[in-house]
């Protein structure tokens, strides 16, 4: 199982982002062609927008048919929206960023989030997907507002 290198965080901190449903993917490479933007972009859609669409749809998470569980409620203090994801890439050649899926390759990234957008760099496209698995597990629903939110 993977590890990160390194992680930073506000831990305990009631300072949050909100994330729209509406977020875009920017990729930032001239060498992705239209194969590579294709796996990119599905698996955003897939990975992101589409599990943002879900959990804001919930209205009530149960464990059993019958008693709902008691969720601590949080107030959180929005610092602001995020719109857009940014994706760049450390190389810049196709067959570096997108090559032949085999044992070894390299599926580092680096994903920072300040108030206003997701930045991602990875060394692959296969490093971004776990980028975009990792992004997915950071995000909660607000419970004041039915709206997705980074903590």
């Amino acid at each position: 199982m993977p590890y990160p290198q390194n992680a930073t965080f506000n831990y305990n901190s009631s300072d949050a982002v909100q994330v729209e449903s509406s977020l875009i993917l920017n990729i930032d490479s001239a060498t992705c062609n239209d194969t590579c933007k294709s796996f990119l972009n599905n698996n955003f859609k897939d990975i992101i927008t589409d599990q943002i669409i879900k959990k804001e749809k919930v209205t009530d998470f149960r464990v059993s048919l019958h008693e709902p569980i008691d969720l601590p409620r949080h107030s959180y203090k929005i610092l602001g929206t995020i719109y857009r994801v940014q994706l760049s890439f450390i190389e810049d050649s196709l067959e570096k960023i997108y090559p032949k899926l085999e044992i070894g390759i390299d599926e580092s990234y680096t994903l920072n989030i300040n108030e206003t957008l997701i930045y991602i760099k990875a060394t692959t496209v296969y490093g971004a997907k776990y980028a975009f698995e990792t992004l997915n597990q950071l995000i909660r629903i607000n419970n004041e507002n039915k709206k997705c939110i980074i903590i």
